[in-house]
């Protein structure tokens, strides 16, 4: 069984607004504002210098 993390725990959710459509409109630009969201994820999570608990393969940080 998985050890449970102690002291506190954070949880990040991201949205990019109006994606849906965006996606069917825009997929080009889409791509494009997809990447740069993952990039700032990354970096935001490497940041703290925390390793997550769980794997985020798209951003990679597994």
């Amino acid at each position: 069984m998985t050890t449970l993390p102690t002291g506190t725990v954070t949880f990040l959710f991201t949205d990019i607004e109006g994606s849906t459509q965006r996606w069917d409109t825009h997929p080009d630009a889409m791509r494009a504002a997809l990447e740069r969201h993952d990039a700032l994820m990354r970096q935001a999570v490497e940041a703290t210098g925390v390793t997550p608990p769980d794997c985020a393969p798209r951003l990679g940080l597994c």
